[in-house]
C-alpha cells in the first residue's frame, strides 16, 4: 500500500518515488555533509530495492512501507532519506534539527545524510548543504551565547564580594517518594525547584496539581544583613515542561533562570520575573553538558 508521511506531508509512496526516478534496481548515491565537507558514496553496489529478494526472505529483515533496502548489505533505510521534490517543498529546516543535540559534548560533530540518484544529484547536494548550514548556525548561536556567558562570568567574578558570594546550597530532598525539592542560589537569589524524580516512570492524575509535566519555581531573596532567605511575594510559578531531569541539568537551568530574571527582580517587577521564569525551555539553555 502506498503511504504518505503524515508528520510533514512528504510523499514517500512507492509510486511517487518511482516517478522521481527511484525505480527498483536504480543505482543511488549516499551524500554526507559535515565540517569536513561533502562525501559521496557512489559504490556500484548501492542498488535500491523496495522488497527483499525471495531467496533472502527469512535471512534478512524485510523493509516496512516507509523503508527501502540496498542490495549490497540488505539493510533497511528510511524512505524519507531519499531526495525528492516533495521532500524539498514540504520540509522545514527545523525538521532536520534535534534541539536536544545542543546538549551534546562540544567535541561532537554534526553530519547530514541524504540519498540521491544521478539525475537529481546536484539538487540533492544543494538541499543537503542548506540543511547543514542551518544546523551549524544553531550551534554557532549556542556557542556564541556560551561565550557571552563566560564574558559575563568574568564580570561577575571581578565584582564578587563577601556579601554576594555564593553559599552552599542545601542538598535536594524528597518531599515524597517520587518527588524532588531542589534549591539553587547565586548568593543573592535562590530558586526552589519542585520536580519529579528523573528515574520515576509513573503517571499522575491530570487533575493533580503535582503533574509529572509541571515544574514549580519559587524565588527567595537573601537579606545581606543576617543571611536569611525570604520568599519574594508573587514569585511562585508553575509551568508546563518535562520535569524528569537530572540534578546537573536542573542546576544549569536554575543558574540560567537566575541570571535571566535577576535584574528584573532587582527592579521589583516580580510579575515580569515570574513570566520570564515560566518561559524557560531547557533546550534553550546556552550551555553544553
Amino acid at each position: 500500500m502506498d503511504t504518505v508521511q503524515e508528520e510533514n506531508k512528504v510523499d514517500i509512496s512507492t509510486s511517487y518515488l518511482k516517478s522521481q526516478g527511484y525505480t527498483d534496481g536504480r543505482h543511488i548515491l549516499f551524500l554526507t555533509v559535515s565540517e569536513s565537507g561533502l562525501r559521496i558514496d557512489d559504490s556500484e553496489n548501492n542498488i535500491l530495492l523496495y522488497k527483499l529478494p525471495a531467496d533472502l526472505e527469512g535471512d534478512y529483515e524485510a523493509p516496512d512501507e516507509d523503508e527501502f533496502i540496498v542490495a549490497d548489505d540488505h539493510e533497511c533505510y528510511r524512505r524519507i532519506g531519499l531526495y525528492t521534490e516533495s521532500l524539498a517543498e514540504s520540509s522545514n529546516l527545523e525538521d532536520f534539527f534535534d534541539k536536544s543535540s545542543l546538549m551534546n559534548p562540544i567535541s561532537n560533530s554534526e553530519s547530514v545524510y541524504l540519498a540521491a540518484h544521478s539525475d537529481n544529484l546536484e539538487e540533492a547536494i544543494a538541499f543537503v548543504k542548506k540543511i547543514y548550514e542551518f544546523i551549524a548556525t544553531q550551534f554557532i548561536n549556542a556557542l556564541t551565547k556560551r561565550a557571552e556567558a563566560y564574558r559575563k562570568g568574568i564580570e561577575t567574578v571581578l565584582e564578587a564580594t563577601s556579601d554576594n558570594a555564593k553559599r552552599p546550597a542545601p542538598l535536594a530532598t524528597k518531599v515524597r517518594d517520587e518527588m524532588w525539592q531542589r534549591e539553587f542560589q547565586d548568593g543573592l537569589y535562590r530558586v526552589s525547584l519542585f520536580s519529579v524524580d528523573e528515574n520515576y516512570d509513573g503517571d499522575y492524575n491530570p487533575s493533580d496539581d503535582m503533574t509529572m509535566h509541571a515544574l514549580s519555581f519559587r524565588f527567595d531573596k537573601r537579606d545581606p544583613s543576617n543571611g536569611e532567605w525570604h520568599e519574594i511575594d508573587g514569585t511562585r510559578w508553575s509551568l508546563k515542561e518535562i520535569s524528569r531531569i537530572s540534578d546537573g541539568l536542573a542546576a544549569k537551568a536554575i543558574d540560567y533562570l537566575i541570571r535571566t530574571v535577576g535584574p528584573t527582580l532587582e527592579g521589583g517587577n516580580y510579575k515580569d520575573a515570574c513570566e520570564k521564569s515560566a518561559k524557560i525551555r531547557f533546550y534553550d539553555i546556552p550551555t553544553f553538558v
